[in-house]
């Protein structure tokens, strides 16, 4: 979603303007991330708003996504940092 790929260029610019090894790990751990879930979308438990979600381990950061057994595509609906208000995706 265009909400979940803004995000994720805000998050990898602020690190980039501080520690650019940062970022890049910032940005293989959402990559990789993201390879997880495509392989087993239903790893995570259901959420909150019909969602699952997915924790970076280095970084504050969970990929929110939706899912459902039998559906054949992923929605990834936000990259979110652990402070911001759960559920601020509901709409998306």
């Amino acid at each position: 979603m265009p909400e979940a790929a803004e995000e994720l260029e805000h998050a990898w610019q602020w690190y980039a303007a501080r520690n650019p090894m940062a970022a890049e790990r910032f940005a293989d751990e959402v990559a990789r991330a993201l390879e997880i879930i495509a392989e087993a979308p239903g790893r995570w438990m259901l959420a909150g708003h019909d969602t699952r979600r997915m924790p970076l381990h280095r970084f504050p950061f969970k990929v929110v996504y939706r899912w459902h057994p039998g559906d054949a595509v992923v929605k990834i609906v936000a990259i979110a940092h652990g402070k911001r208000r759960d559920g601020y995706w509901r709409e998306r």
